[in-house]
């Protein structure tokens, strides 16, 4: 993958945009995968989980739920377009008001739209949701 600078836009100081060539299906999910190691590592450094727990969710089929979404592209000039994708990749995965916590191992997360065979509660554990 090469990246070649994109012209200068001058409106961020210090920070330059380049674009991406050459992407195809293994070099995402390289990238993915190196996403996905980067931030379990973080996380057992940090003591938010522990090792074996991160390896686990090393080990999970479709990237273990991280994603990488190479199929948008913003001109360097899309200011309003840079700053939809922003405000998109900022938001949470879905409203913090719908997700209780049922007991010490369990929480409950409400879809408020029911889904095909009319299930409408999601029960995982804290790290079924991470």
């Amino acid at each position: 993958m090469e990246l070649e600078p994109v012209a200068d836009t001058g409106n961020v100081a210090g920070v330059d945009f380049h674009a991406a060539n050459g992407l195809d299906a293994a070099r995402i999910a390289g990238v993915q995968a190196r996403v996905r190691r980067r931030i379990l590592s973080a996380f057992v450094w940090r003591g938010q989980i522990d090792k074996v727990d991160s390896e686990v969710m090393g080990s999970w089929v479709h990237g273990g739920g991280f994603s990488v979404d190479a199929s948008v592209r913003i001109n360097e000039k899309d200011q309003a377009g840079l700053e939809r994708l922003l405000r998109y990749c900022a938001r949470p995965p879905f409203a913090l008001e719908y997700l209780q916590q049922l007991d010490a191992e369990h929480l409950v997360c409400h879809n408020p739209k029911p889904s095909l065979d009319g299930s409408s509660d999601l029960v995982m554990t804290p790290l079924e949701l991470i």
